[in-house]
């Protein structure tokens, strides 16, 4: 037991130090643990949201209209408040009122947990590799987050960065993505999400236009627009 206790001691400080080696801003990820999950045959809908608590009631706020109280809380006590969770649920008829903050009452079937990227607040000169962002409804700026549904060539073997920076023009975020020289192999996917709440002023319950810029898989700049209004 002694043996065992020291080993993993020191396979935490390793991976301190190695963390505190990587440079600011370039957060990495391991592509072949950061695919997003399919739930197989599990029943339900599939959702991106926050866990919250309040009240001693465990709920998650998937949109700016959605929040659901959870109402099988042990199936997500490993993950602390403020985690981005891509969930399947039910939505499910309790004996007891929900709570006025929530809008439903739901059953997670399946959950995995979403891996935040950097922000800065500089705006960096590098491009970065190329990289897709397939928009759909998992990219999308919601609760104060964005979330970005993504795609690449990686052989699985290296870690990933990515960034979020101000871009050029107001209201606008350029995603810098870094292969670490991992670009060639078959296209996988993968989900990242950012803090903007933090980068940005509180809007006032007013909806402004954001946009995002990143370098596309045949190496031009695109641009994405949403729709963005600060979490109340």
């Amino acid at each position: 037991m002694k043996r065992s206790f020291s080993f993993f001691r020191w396979t935490w400080i390793v991976w301190a130090v190695l963390l505190l080696l990587v440079p600011a801003c370039s957060k990495y990820v391991d592509v072949r643990d950061h695919q997003y999950g399919d739930p197989g045959d599990v029943d339900g809908d599939l959702a991106i949201g926050t866990l919250r608590s309040r009240n001693g009631i465990r709920y998650i706020r998937l949109d700016d209209l959605s929040v659901g109280m959870i109402v099988n809380p042990e199936r997500l006590e490993e993950f602390p408040d403020e985690t981005r969770v891509y969930i399947r649920y039910r939505c499910v008829v309790i004996g007891s009122s929900v709570p006025d903050f929530c809008t439903d009452a739901i059953l997670v079937e399946w959950v995995m947990p979403l891996e935040m990227g950097e922000v800065s607040l500089d705006r960096l000169t590098r491009q970065g590799d190329p990289l897709s962002v397939r928009r759909n409804w998992m990219t999308s700026f919601d609760d104060g987050f964005l979330t970005v549904n993504y795609s690449f060539p990686s052989s699985g073997e290296n870690h990933h960065g990515f960034c979020l920076c101000p871009g050029e023009k107001k209201n606008e975020f350029r995603l810098i993505h870094d292969a670490n020289g991992d670009t060639d192999g078959r296209l996988r996917s993968g989900l990242i999400y950012f803090d903007v709440a933090s980068m940005l002023p509180d809007t006032g319950g007013e909806t402004v236009t954001l946009s995002l810029t990143y370098l596309e898989l045949d190496n031009t700049l695109k641009t994405l627009t949403f729709d963005y209004r600060s979490p109340q």
